[in-house]
């Protein structure tokens, strides 16, 4: 039985409709389920110069993370559930796989941007990590968008 969501956000489109997903997930699944909402600041692909930066100077990695989590914040709180949120430092599939394990996750959802056929190939690169690696259910969520051609509704 899911009990417990995790989601995770980078601040992209895709990873929003990610954590709206999961709200979903987590309002069908009672009033006991838990949701909690992940981001990770990963120096890893930062040049050695740049990841030390002066006292004062803004840490963009950091601020970045924080953001993703105040969208998802808010939308939490617009869709009038409670969550928990993570701001995790780290490798980002190895964080996210702790934070799934540390919280007692059922079920991990994540966002995929898809933008050209080798991404689509394979499954993004992170994404693709975590479908590959994690011992729980992944739920992959693209952006949703509308049919070419399509009228707002």
């Amino acid at each position: 039985m899911i009990g417990c969501v995790l989601a995770a956000t980078d601040g992209s489109e895709p990873s929003l409709a990610a954590v709206n997903t999961a709200i979903d997930l987590v309002r069908s699944l009672g009033p006991a389920a838990r949701l909690h909402v992940a981001s990770v600041v990963d120096y890893a692909g930062v040049p050695a110069s740049l990841g030390k930066h002066p006292v004062g100077a803004p840490d963009l990695l950091s601020e970045q993370a924080d953001e993703a989590l105040a969208r998802a914040a808010a939308a939490v709180s617009a869709a009038g559930v409670e969550a928990e949120m993570h701001r995790l430092s780290g490798a980002v599939v190895e964080s996210i796989l702790g934070c799934a394990a540390a919280v007692g996750a059922d079920l991990l959802v994540v966002g995929f941007h898809g933008h050209s056929r080798l991404a689509r190939l394979v499954i993004g690169s992170v994404t693709g990590q975590l479908v590959r690696s994690a011992a729980l259910p992944v739920v992959v969520v693209t952006e949703r968008r509308a049919p070419a051609g399509a009228q707002p509704v």
